[in-house]
């Protein structure tokens, strides 16, 4: 009987040791992830801080983004620590990770090169909303700039997503980041006519029309003869945020109009191509 139980004895203490010490381990692990949990929180709390300046929306939107970031790498090297805590080779832990995350980065190559391109256009306020942008052949207002993809409301109403990496693979053209911009167009001037007094006549009237400003200057430019005609370029600028650019061309063209007839030049008229510029300083 004895023997028997010096034999339990025997096969049983190693077992509630083995128990003993794994709890321990467990309660040590979990301490670990408890506190990688708590640090992890703490770095939300900054970067919120950090992150929050101006724009309270594109900022809400940076900060949800990046919360994720942190919550992820802040969870995954919590839980490293707990399984090292547990026993765990480090080695098999870090190839297995890095197995893993070569796995999920060719998986979702482009998602995360959006995510990233999102971010870098979040932080940097590039663009934001109700920007006018271009990009590979492209146009409109932008309505909203996401982590992947910012959403662009284009002239005839469509609502179009465009990937934030093409951003960084095209170049694009932020057409309201000045408060200024130039606007070019046409007018045709017939041979017959005193092409100086015209250039002089044009540019008055235009210098005259209200939204066209007087700094920079406006300017006629006589670029372009034809066999019937002499081409004239007309370039002006406006404030796009204070000023209708439609009202303003279609006066500038009634004045055009009324001040030749009554100065006896004669226009060729001819339908003209429309060019617009971004200023620049």
């Amino acid at each position: 009987m004895d023997q028997i139980l010096i034999t339990i004895q025997k096969t049983v203490e190693p077992a509630f040791q083995q128990m003993a010490i794994f709890l321990v381990e467990l309660i040590i692990a979990i301490i670990v992830f408890l506190i990688g949990w708590r640090i992890t929180q703490y770095v939300q709390k900054i970067a919120r801080r950090a992150l929050y300046r101006r724009d309270q929306e594109t900022d809400a939107r940076l900060f949800a983004a990046v919360h994720r970031l942190i919550l992820i790498g802040g969870v995954g090297l919590s839980a490293a620590g707990a399984l090292l805590v547990m026993g765990l080779n480090i080695e098999t832990l870090m190839t297995s990770l890095g197995l893993a995350f070569v796995g999920i980065a060719f998986a979702l190559k482009d998602t995360l090169e959006n995510s990233f391109a999102g971010l870098y256009l979040l932080f940097e306020r590039t663009i934001k909303e109700n920007d006018v942008v271009a990009v590979n052949g492209i146009e409109g207002s932008v309505e909203e700039v996401s982590v992947r993809t910012t959403n662009i409301r284009t002239y005839d109403g469509l609502h179009v997503l465009v990937p934030n990496k093409m951003f960084f693979q095209n170049p694009f053209t932020n057409k309201t980041h000045y408060p200024t911009r130039r606007y070019d167009f046409g007018v045709s001037i017939s041979h017959t006519s005193d092409l100086r007094k015209a250039h002089a006549v044009i540019l008055e009237v235009v210098s005259n029309v209200a939204g066209v400003l007087s700094d920079p200057v406006p300017s006629v430019t006589l670029d372009k003869f034809e066999a019937l005609f002499v081409h004239a370029t007309i370039r002006f600028w406006f404030n796009w945020q204070t000023t209708d650019l439609s009202a303003v061309t279609t006066a500038m063209s009634q004045a055009i109009v009324e001040t030749a007839q009554r100065e006896g030049i004669d226009l060729f008229l001819q339908p003209q191509q429309v060019v617009s510029a971004i200023a620049v300083n």
